[in-house]
């Protein structure tokens, strides 16, 4: 299985056998490397990363247009292409909290295989920030939080690269960019959207992404309220989804431990009623237990239920015909229903 990537971390490697680390790129922050991994199923314990390979940092020349290309348009080039000859749609993943950088593409290409899409698997891009990978001691979190953040011109400029790389290939051939935000990687898609904001300096923001799905959000639940937030998101989509648990346990230690009461990923937005329309709420309280250590917090990838409920997001079926789920009362508000009720 192949995965592709960006990160803004650390190469303590080499170029030819890079293994990145848990600080920034040597350069700063806001820079970022591609490439690309390959990753092996291993028998009832997921995927193992099994080779990472960087895309040449130097210009490329391109034979096509005689132009100089860095080289993460060189692998924008060669996922556009691989869309169009493939028809398969493409799935950004943000990771969360306390992952390395192994684990993260782990976690993608579990999304590879799960999220499908039309019954085939997406192509999958994880952006890796620099988490610690670490739960203890209780600063991993701070220091997660704020890596993430910094992290977020990173992100911006990949997205706005893209954007300007399909922009200049035209149309797509009917495959579809969607994103996946699973906890702190909320807050880190937070200061994305800021940064994209920034960088095309443009009244409206552009439609990038088809569909985004947040799961388990590390983020404020009056997140859609404010610009410095998460409110501008819906015009870089067609549908926002948002998929929360009461019960989820890392936020309520989030809340109680680090300070970050009323999370959008517990109860879901702190109203629904004047928000954009594309935005949904899907509550999985009855569907979020996995492992023990999971914590209530690992529905989005463990639970099949939600899993069945992504795919049908992702194959465009109308909200109120998913099935498994039922609605709350509130506009645009469901609950997912576990497969004994």
């Amino acid at each position: 299985m192949e995965i592709y990537f960006a990160t803004n971390r650390n190469n303590e490697g080499s170029e030819s056998k890079p293994k990145f680390g848990n600080r920034f790129h040597d350069l700063g922050p806001q820079f970022f490397r591609v490439g690309r991994a390959e990753l092996e199923r291993v028998p009832n314990a997921g995927f193992r990363v099994s080779k990472v390979a960087l895309e040449r940092e130097k210009l490329i020349r391109s034979e096509r247009d005689k132009t100089e290309r860095l080289g993460s348009r060189a692998l924008f080039d060669e996922l556009r292409e691989r869309m169009r000859t493939e028809k398969r749609d493409v799935l950004i993943f943000l990771h969360g909290f306390a992952n390395t950088f192994e684990s993260c593409l782990e976690r993608g290409a579990q999304l590879q295989q799960r999220y499908l899409v039309r019954g085939q698997e997406p192509h999958v891009f994880v952006f890796s920030w620099p988490s610690d990978g670490k739960t203890f001691p209780v600063t991993a979190y701070h220091d997660d939080r704020s890596d993430a953040a910094v992290s977020g011109d990173a992100m911006a400029r990949a997205l706005a690269r893209l954007l300007d790389f399909l922009r200049e290939g035209g149309e797509r051939c009917g495959c579809r960019i969607h994103l996946v935000a699973h906890s702190m990687g909320n807050w880190a898609l937070r200061h994305a959207v800021i940064g994209i904001r920034m960088h095309l300096n443009v009244d409206r923001l552009p439609q990038i992404f088809d569909t985004v799905l947040l799961m388990a959000a590390d983020e404020d639940d009056d997140a859609f309220e404010h610009d410095h937030k998460l409110r501008l998101l819906p015009e870089l989509s067609r549908s926002v989804h948002i998929y929360h648990s009461r019960n989820d346990q890392a936020l309520l230690i989030s809340d109680k431990t680090k300070n970050n009461p009323d999370r959008l990923g517990s109860c879901g937005p702190r109203r629904i009623e004047g928000l954009d329309t594309k935005v949904f709420v899907i509550d999985c309280q009855h569907v979020d237990e996995t492992t023990l250590e999971d914590g209530r917090h690992q529905y989005y990838r463990e639970r099949e239920e939600v899993v069945r409920d992504v795919r049908q997001v992702l194959d465009e079926v109308p909200a109120d015909e998913i099935i498994g789920r039922r609605p709350t009362g509130a506009p645009r508000s469901f609950r997912i229903l576990a497969k004994s009720t």
